[in-house]
């Protein structure tokens, strides 16, 4: 894997820019004075899949409040003269009793759609959400995800699957003749596979093994060695890769400072170890994003540096 830039907010570039690093043009902030709203710092915001017909342009948002809430544009010109970046609450989840730090969406039918959170609590949990016309919506807890070790960190839904979003049976097209609805979550040091059946029932399917190919044995050699808390390769976030919706890479940014790749196969029980890249010596990687092609991925760190890879060159 290339590592092409890392850029650090307080020391400039630490290795040769390849590229020209994007501007961007910031929106201001939408603020809502309801009381209704997130009461606490939110960790992660997730946008509706593109494809989704009912939900286009929402947001579901997770919060240090141990909230879900969902979030659909305001109409502009329709009762409040809303903009671009004007929303209104449509749903908030509650059941979580830590903050919640993830969340995703699934949306398999026009009108359903299913969410998945994860939470310091330790547990990851399924929320369903319907239009039923008239510019109303009906949601509904489905199933929550234990056993975890530690903190969940991550959750991310994998592929097509079973439509579960309309309640299985009946509903949305997938019903119960196609495959189980594929899920993932991260807790500790490893991803955890699940399968989401058509009556939305989980069921844990796999662990991954560790992934150290790559990788020195002891993060503490580095010349800023981290605590032994964050030497164990905690994972703070972690997302599957955009267009290979069968048999994507799982990314994952890691306390001791390395990315680490693993191969989901075609069931939620397969994580093949890739590679792993210490992308960040001596700082906690904190954050992850891939680019739309899947081919580069952006990693965070604590100390405020970004590194930039292209997962198609080996190191």
């Amino acid at each position: 894997m290339d590592v092409r830039a890392v850029v650090s907010a307080r020391g400039g570039a630490r290795a040769s820019t390849q590229f020209p690093l994007p501007t961007f043009n910031l929106l201001p902030p939408f603020f809502h004075s309801t009381p209704s709203g997130h009461n606490a710092r939110i960790f992660d915001v997730a946008p509706a899949p593109a494809a989704s017909t009912a939900f286009a342009g929402w947001l579901a948002s997770a919060s240090e409040d141990d909230a879900v809430r969902l979030w659909r544009p305001r109409e502009a010109g329709g009762g409040g003269g809303g903009t671009d970046t004007d929303f209104d609450l449509a749903a908030a989840f509650r059941g979580h009793s830590d903050p919640v730090l993830r969340v995703a969406w699934h949306v398999s039918s026009p009108d359903s759609g299913l969410l998945a959170s994860s939470s310091g609590d330790r547990t990851a949990r399924l929320w369903r959400v319907e239009e039923r016309g008239g510019g109303r919506w009906a949601t509904a807890p489905v199933a929550t995800l234990g056993g975890h070790a530690e903190e969940v960190y991550a959750c991310e839904f994998l592929g097509g699957g079973a439509d579960v979003s309309s309640g299985g049976g009946g509903g949305g097209g997938g019903g119960g003749g196609g495959p189980p609805l594929r899920l993932v979550t991260a807790s500790g040091p490893g991803l955890v596979g699940w399968e989401v059946r058509p009556d939305g029932e989980p069921v844990r399917v796999g662990d991954s093994p560790p992934c150290t190919v790559g990788l020195d044995s002891d993060p503490s050699s580095s010349s800023t060695p981290l605590p032994p808390r964050w030497a164990a390769a905690h994972i703070f976030c972690a997302a599957s890769q955009p267009g290979a919706p069968s048999h994507p890479l799982i990314a994952a940014a890691c306390s001791d400072g390395a990315l680490r790749l693993w191969a989901a196969g075609g069931s939620a029980a397969a994580f093949t170890p890739v590679l792993g890249v210490r992308v960040h010596p001596g700082a906690v990687c904190s954050s992850l994003a891939w680019t739309a092609d899947g081919v580069s991925l952006a990693v965070g760190a604590a100390d405020g540096s970004l590194a930039l890879l292209d997962v198609r060159k080996p190191t």
